[in-house]
């Protein structure tokens, strides 16, 4: 059997018993343009290459469960100098429990500390209390145990380890077919 071609003016399109109805379908659409697709190995092609840092000093701490948690951090090179010329000599994280206090004006409840290699960019560390708020900062232990601090972290909750004891919910029924975008539910 034979069909014109849709798009090309004469062409034709052969249909044999081995020709399926995909075939079929894409002449539908064939407008007689090539089509580019874009490779895994092209699409990075004309980006820069990533640097190696911010360029600024940085931590974050992401709780991972209710007994450990997540850090990651920047630190330039050039900051480490200062800090090095100040007397640092053991790189270090501390773990504040922050709970309804400001740090900046008020003594945590309690501090953690850990070591860290001086190549490491993050660490697991793990949270003895469970359902608190949590700060972490990185820095250097001098010889006389002062601390040298580089960076401070964003408070973060770390979840309480028993589900709550609040009954505070409300079962309902949404059906597949109910439009919610623009809907709240009380």
């Amino acid at each position: 059997m034979t069909l014109p071609g849709v798009g090309v003016p004469g062409e034709r399109i052969e249909l044999t018993e081995r020709d399926d109805q995909s075939r079929v379908e894409a002449a539908k659409f064939n407008i007689g343009q090539a089509e580019e697709v874009e490779t895994l190995e092209t699409v990075d092609q004309d980006l820069p290459e990533l640097p190696a840092g911010y360029g600024f000093s940085l931590i974050v701490l992401l709780p991972r469960d209710p007994n450990s948690a997540y850090v990651y951090w920047d630190i330039p090179n050039e900051d480490r100098e200062v800090v090095r010329q100040q007397g640092g000599r053991q790189l270090a994280l501390r773990l504040y429990d922050v709970t309804w206090i400001d740090m900046d004006h008020q003594t945590p409840h309690s501090v953690q500390q850990f070591e860290c290699d001086e190549m490491a960019r993050d660490w697991y560390i793990p949270v003895l209390v469970s359902d608190r708020d949590y700060i972490v900062e990185v820095g250097y232990v001098t010889e006389d145990g002062r601390w040298l601090k580089l960076a401070r972290s964003s408070h973060v909750h770390i979840p309480p380890l028993y589900p709550s004891d609040s009954f505070d919910y409300q079962d309902m029924t949404v059906f597949w077919e109910e439009a919610l975008r623009g809907k709240f539910f009380f």
